[in-house]
């Protein structure tokens, strides 16, 4: 059982992307795991807090290597975390490629930095442990600006709208 986030400890980008059908804004966090190593039946997760993000959606990861889950924020109505879940289907696959997830952010919050776990099950699905568990880097400064945008745009859309 291997992990390891030696270097440098996971990072991401954040990007607006435009509005979805009920005009709030969408952002989109690209994903860094070139430092994170998976043994075989390890999941990463990254988590997305019920108070602060309202929706989960195209979520991307490398097909060969991985099965992939996106759970949304308050999905069964209780307040839980959303997840971005990655379980390795081989031992050290590679983590090249493109990781990301779009998201929509609750009335007046901005995107954060993310708690991340790792953790290991069995061969037939069944869970043993939390291997770790730590923080996403916080973004750079210059993805607030765009976040801080996007949320100005949304709201100029939503006036627009309005006032039609």
């Amino acid at each position: 059982m291997a992990f390891g986030l030696s270097a440098a400890p996971i990072s991401f980008t954040t990007s607006t992307v435009g509005t979805n059908g009920v005009g709030d804004a969408v952002y989109r966090y690209v994903f860094d795991f070139r430092e994170v190593r998976l043994a075989l039946n390890q999941e990463l997760s990254i988590l997305f807090p019920a108070a602060t993000f309202k929706s989960l959606s195209n979520e991307v990861a490398p097909p060969v290597h991985f099965s992939l889950l996106a759970q949304p924020p308050n999905q069964f109505g209780g307040g839980e975390d959303g997840r971005y879940s990655l379980l390795a289907l081989v031992d050290q696959p590679s983590m090249l490629g493109e990781f990301r997830v779009d998201f929509t952010l609750v009335s007046g919050r901005a995107p954060t930095g993310l708690a991340f776990e790792v953790s290991q099950f069995d061969v037939d699905d069944g869970f043993l442990n939390i291997v770790t568990s730590g923080l996403t880097e916080t973004p750079e400064p210059g993805t607030w600006v765009l976040a801080i945008s996007g949320l100005f745009f949304a709201g100029l859309v939503k006036v627009s709208r309005q006032r039609r």
